[in-house]
């Protein structure tokens, strides 16, 4: 891990203001698709607040970062088109002191969400404490470690969520939005169980696990219909469908009625853009 102790508030207040304003030697095109620098980017970002677009039914667009380092989720989260950016603690070689700070650097109308390892209550409080505006568990197998998991995430009577962290004015029960990843054949057979449990937001198919550990292919019709049990559960109960993208056609997603969509990662985005420069 990057050791990020020598770095004072201060210091990180400054770089925050220094990417909102936009800096003419940093520009995102080759990693995005886009052209032009941070500071037309941030000029034209414009879009409803992610709040807001989750009350109309609007594509959320987001990416995810297991980099080290703020520098990433800087400009990932700078990007007019993105939505949100989940900061990933569960692959990438980071943990709750540089994700504050990676939080830190997201524009207001960026939601920025923290996948956590294992849903350990205290990691759940740790990441929500930092500034985190909600949560994502990976690899649950049961409702009722999912249960556990979303408790966690709220502030009594709705939960059991301690109070007293470092950061003023963090997200309460009203605004904190809690992601469930369906990656393993257990949750799909028991999808609509979990589905009932209060509290959770959105349930994100992770493809590349969940086919893996139900021993099929994503081009799969066992797969296909497991993916298309997630939809209808997630509309039946008024909770948000969600699905990792990669560097797939989105649009399809969108007309099927995904609304959390994730495009990719920063090292994923970062890694395609060198293969597509270099002969």
């Amino acid at each position: 891990m990057v050791d990020n102790n020598n770095h004072s508030l201060e210091n990180l207040e400054i770089s925050r203001r220094r990417y909102m304003q936009g800096t003419a030697g940093v520009g995102i095109g080759g990693l995005l698709g886009t052209q032009g620098a941070m500071a037309d980017q941030q000029m034209k970002n414009t879009d409803a607040s992610f709040s807001q677009k989750l009350e109309s039914g609007e594509p959320l667009y987001g990416i995810s970062d297991p980099l080290q380092g703020i520098d990433s989720a800087a400009i990932v989260s700078q990007h007019p088109e993105t939505d949100w950016v989940w900061v990933d603690g569960e692959h990438g070689a980071i943990w709750i002191e540089e994700i504050r700070r990676k939080l830190a650097t997201f524009p207001d109308d960026t939601a920025g969400l923290v996948r956590i390892p294992g849903g350990d209550p205290k990691e759940v409080e740790q990441v929500l404490d930092a500034g985190a505006r909600g949560v994502i568990i990976p690899k649950k197998r049961d409702p009722d470690e999912v249960e556990r998991f979303v408790e966690s995430a709220y502030f009594p009577p709705e939960g059991n969520r301690g109070e007293g962290g470092p950061i003023p004015d963090v997200v309460g029960n009203d605004e904190v939005f809690v992601v469930v990843q369906v990656e393993t054949p257990e949750i799909i057979e028991q999808i609509e169980d979990v589905a009932a449990i209060d509290g959770i937001d959105s349930l994100l198919v992770g493809p590349n696990d969940l086919s893996n550990f139900m021993g099929v292919s994503p081009d799969s019709s066992q797969f296909q219909q497991a993916v298309d049990r997630v939809l209808r559960v997630s509309q039946e109960n008024d909770i948000i469908p969600g699905y990792w993208v990669g560097s797939e056609d989105e649009s399809e997603f969108v007309e099927e009625g995904w609304q959390l969509l994730s495009l990719g990662s920063a090292s994923g985005l970062l890694i395609d853009a060198i293969s597509n420069r270099i002969p």
